[in-house]
């Protein structure tokens, strides 16, 4: 087997046995899509032509990175399901931003409450702390309901809190609170 594996890290190679239990946990359906991901796969083509690409998981008649080779799954890409149903990140490609995607219905406010607070002039506002809404597609499939691209946000704690004062600053900010108003 052997395929590509000579640039990887030695913990993301497996023995050419393990190779094959997982080609056999594949086969069973371990890494399968999960039901609500079959959602984001049915729009793959729909959302490349307006020029978002999600990752090769999604991608219609997807084949595992590491089928033939001695790669642990574990340390492929498109082995990570995605955590919740109506986000995923996406690359922008004219201009390779990652960005993110979620789903929403059109009865619910957000998609205006969205557009309004990510005009020009509310969005450079400090107090303004919405993730900025970039386009609003309409789904392909369900009229009541859109796809929202927005701007692709790190966790929190990525680079990590190291002291007591960045902890304390990142709860203010957090919850809109001034020492001032403490006082």
């Amino acid at each position: 087997m052997n395929v590509g594996e000579s640039n990887l890290p030695i913990y993301a190679v497996c023995s050419d046995e393990q190779a094959e239990r997982f080609r056999k946990r594949t086969e069973e359906g371990h890494w399968d899509l999960l039901s609500y991901e079959v959602f984001w796969r049915e729009r793959y083509n729909y959302l490349k032509s307006q020029g978002y690409l999600l990752r090769p998981r999604f991608r219609p008649g997807w084949t595992p990175s590491w089928l033939g080779t001695n790669r642990n799954p574990r340390y492929c890409e498109d082995s990570i399901c995605s955590m919740l149903s109506e986000v995923i990140d996406a690359t922008r490609l004219s201009d390779g931003t990652r960005v993110m995607l979620k789903t929403v219905s059109h009865l619910d406010n957000e998609i205006p409450i969205g557009r309004l607070l990510s005009r020009d002039e509310v969005a450079d506002d400090p107090t303004n702390h919405c993730v900025p809404v970039y386009q609003v597609l309409q789904d392909p499939f369900e009229k009541s309901k859109a796809v929202i691209i927005m701007k692709y946000l790190r966790p929190f704690n990525d680079p990590e809190l190291r002291t007591i004062g960045e902890a304390i600053d990142f709860v203010f900010q957090t919850l809109e609170v001034s020492l001032l108003s403490l006082v």
